[in-house]
């Protein structure tokens, strides 16, 4: 939902519905089928089961992560798609400061 410019000031970020309500997590069973609402979730899918079919018919181990948040050497950092820390590391690289939205006190998980 679209967030209303006194919601931002007061710093509220809490993930909203569509109708503008709070949402309250909820666990995922491991078994649910995927939800493929897009052609990005739909290609990320198709690799992974690809990668296991494979392993399946040519009795060879494979495994499929799910990475989020994964940076590295070669990284392009004028990719507008190459995540966060490629955006913090450019502006650094270039003598200004970050840009960091909300409160700045979300933490996230990365893979190097």
């Amino acid at each position: 939902a679209h967030r209303k410019p006194s919601d931002i000031r007061i710093g509220q970020w809490d993930p909203l519905s569509a109708a503008g309500e709070a949402l309250s997590p909820i666990p995922t069973d491991e078994e649910k089928r995927p939800d493929l609402a897009s052609i990005y979730a739909l290609t990320k899918y198709a690799q992974e089961r690809a990668v296991l079919i494979f392993g399946q018919a040519y009795d060879v181990d494979a495994v499929a992560l799910r990475l989020f948040n994964v940076f590295g050497a070669g990284q392009a950092l004028a990719n507008p798609y190459t995540g966060v820390l490629a955006n913090f590391a450019s502006r650094l690289a270039n003598g200004k400061r970050p840009m960091i939205f909300e409160d700045g006190e979300q933490k996230r998980d990365f893979v190097h």
